[in-house]
């Protein structure tokens, strides 16, 4: 028969179970209102997923950015990203005219009203910077009767834009944190349990997890580009684009660049170069050339960290690329079996080649030296508060009849696990 202390003693496991589970739909749906992702967070509550799984599942789904979705009246008006003109909100703010503008301004107070943030001049949703296709003759004929087109002879799609560095962390896999909100902490484990063998009858020894946490504050990056007054009137949808693309061009290189080599000072986040603890492989005192060697090396910099998983991939500069497509993988075999083939992959992974790795590092008295990445890119996590604060300046440069518009964009940038990198940082490349 049951006893008063062992009933006792079932109730308070009961309880205590109960008050566990509570706890941990209460994290769950806390966590899945915070970012949006309440469908995800009523799976998870289903599943019995523990709290630990959800914040990590969580964190991947945030890579993945989401349309703008305001809310205006209690109705969801997905209208307002294809509808909002960026060219109306110039002119309106060079005017301050509103009146021909009443969506923009409407969308930049809704913004304003909800991302926290401090405007230097109006908050414009990033999804905004979109670039629209350009409408074909056909489609621009049918525009009522085109009084307010631009002039046949006007060809304004055949702008030809300068040339900038490619960005390419997007495309080897970094994970993006859209609309973020306030300072972000991420939870992250630096050490589980371990497990050991025991005797019959002896008692397992005890380890304990520890923990850490990634922090990411929003830093301000801005670009600026000035217009005439009279381009700013013309109403071609390829002028649209361009005033998107010439703007969100500059900030996606300015954080391509802080992602790969951000010093972390002077208001910079810090890029992967600069990470303490990834890995590292040297060449040479001074620097050296390049070498097949080097590439298993650095895989293995990863792999003895149990870290070779995920987007693996190899980035460095066109000078470097240049050289491994000369450069035999040993020194007699195989006529043209170079350490970079036609393929365009090292050692079987993909590559990104940029201008915005640098190529100017010293080492000892080598100079001009070029660093080559490796590791796995979506552990490269860049949060993104999602508004973009435009600032329309038509004083600074009225009487050349410009007006100069300056962007700034909110984000900060961070490594998830050091071991997941390495680098070499002394190529010499000449």
């Amino acid at each position: 028969m049951e006893t008063q202390n062992e009933r006792e003693r079932e109730n308070g496991a009961i309880g205590d179970g109960v008050e566990a589970e509570r706890h941990r739909v209460r994290e769950i749906v806390a966590l899945g209102k915070q970012h949006n992702e309440t469908d995800i967070a009523a799976e998870a509550v289903d599943d019995g997923t523990p709290v630990e799984q959800f914040r990590a599942k969580l964190l991947n789904t945030l890579g993945r950015a989401k349309p703008l979705d305001l809310d205006y009246g209690g109705h969801r008006d997905q209208r307002s990203v294809r509808n909002f003109s960026l060219l109306k909100a110039i002119r309106a703010a060079v005017d301050n005219d509103w009146r021909e503008a009443g969506l923009e301004r409407e969308v930049i107070g809704e913004t304003q009203h909800r991302s926290g943030l401090k405007a230097r001049g109006m908050l414009v949703p990033s999804a905004m910077f979109a670039t629209r296709p350009a409408l074909t003759a056909g489609a621009v004929s049918g525009l009522g009767d085109g009084s307010q087109m631009v002039a046949t002879d006007h060809l304004a799609d055949r702008f030809v834009d300068i040339l900038r560095n490619e960005t390419v962390v997007g495309g080897l896999g970094a994970t993006f944190l859209a609309d973020l909100e306030g300072d972000v902490s991420i939870p992250k484990m630096t050490a589980g349990a371990t497990a050991s063998w025991v005797a019959e009858g002896s008692a397992a020894s005890e380890s304990t997890p520890t923990s850490s946490n990634i922090t990411m504050s929003p830093k301000t990056v801005s670009a600026r580009v000035s217009y005439t007054r009279q381009m700013l009137r013309q109403a071609s949808p390829d002028i649209e684009n361009l005033l998107r693309r010439d703007l969100v061009r500059q900030i996606a290189v300015a954080i391509d660049t802080a992602a790969l080599n951000g010093s972390g000072s002077s208001n910079q986040p810090t890029g992967v170069l600069n990470v303490s603890g990834i890995g590292s492989v040297a060449l040479g005192t001074n620097g050296a050339a390049s070498t097949y060697a080097m590439l298993p090396a650095l895989e293995k910099e990863i792999a003895v960290d149990n870290a070779l998983l995920g987007s693996l991939a190899f980035c460095t500069d066109p000078k470097v690329i240049s050289k491994l497509r000369t450069t035999a993988k040993q020194s007699s075999g195989v006529e043209g079996n170079f350490v970079m083939n036609d393929d365009g992959r090292l050692a079987g992974y993909r590559v990104g080649v940029t201008n915005s790795m640098p190529s100017n590092l010293t080492k000892g008295s080598g100079s001009s030296l070029s660093a080559l990445i490796f590791g796995n890119w979506s552990d490269l996590l860049i949060g993104e508060w999602g508004a973009i604060d435009l600032l329309v300046d038509p004083y600074t440069n009225a009487d050349s009849g410009q007006v100069r518009v300056v962007a700034f964009s909110f984000v900060d940038i961070a490594v998830r696990h050091a071991q997941s990198f390495a680098a070499v940082s002394d190529i010499v490349t000449t």
